[in-house]
């Protein structure tokens, strides 16, 4: 039997997953006993979930009470960008040093074979694992949840990929994760910095082509 904390957080993660993969859209309404059927859980571990994606920011709760997945768009991606880059500039700092080098040698040479056969799916795992990885090791658990929030939220704004970045973003990653091999935080964070900026400035490139 699971116990009660265990299935919040499991209901957590799995609402979190639907909100992703767009199962449930932005603006969709969010109804506990809708969630619980689609979920087979009772409506105590929606409530505590749901009440926990509104702290993040995910859902939004009107003033009656209706619960709505949130809606961001361009604004918000540049206020969420610039306030990731400060995060994760500061995650990359203090993971220096502190991720194992089979971890951080393991991704170098994933991400190295990745540029020898580009695999759009496989890049934005690597993407993933990179800034997960980073979360992970910093010394400050909030920075860590901060950063993987803001990454979500990001997500969430309805902006393309950038697949024409793809060799860019490559060489981007293994710059921070040879600056991490060296143990260099100054470094791992201004090469953080410098990865997220191009992608910010990717993105406006791309807004002026339309």
């Amino acid at each position: 039997m699971v116990d009660a904390s265990r299935l919040s957080e499991q209901t957590h993660e799995h609402l979190l997953s639907l909100i992703e993969t767009g199962e449930l859209r932005p603006g969709d309404l969010l109804e506990e006993r809708a969630l619980a059927a689609r979920l087979n859980v009772s409506r105590t571990p929606i409530r505590a979930a749901l009440s926990r994606l509104v702290g993040e920011g995910l859902v939004d709760r009107a003033p009656n009470g209706l619960l709505t997945v949130t809606e961001l768009g361009l604004e918000d991606f540049a206020q969420l960008i610039q306030f990731r880059r400060l995060l994760e500039g500061e995650a990359a700092l203090q993971a220096a040093g502190k991720i194992p080098e089979a971890e951080l040698g393991s991704l170098i040479d994933r991400i190295e074979g990745a540029m020898a056969s580009p695999d759009p799916s496989e890049h934005w795992r690597l993407d993933d694992e990179l800034h997960a990885l980073v979360a992970r090791y910093c010394a400050n658990r909030w920075l860590g949840r901060s950063v993987t929030t803001v990454r979500r939220l990001i997500r969430m704004c309805n902006v393309e990929k950038l697949p024409h970045r793809f060799n860019e973003t490559c060489m981007e990653h293994l710059a921070i994760l040879r600056a991490l091999q060296e143990t260099n935080g100054d470094l791992a964070r201004e090469c953080m910095r410098n990865h997220i900026d191009q992608v910010r400035l990717g993105f406006l490139k791309l807004l002026s082509m339309r």
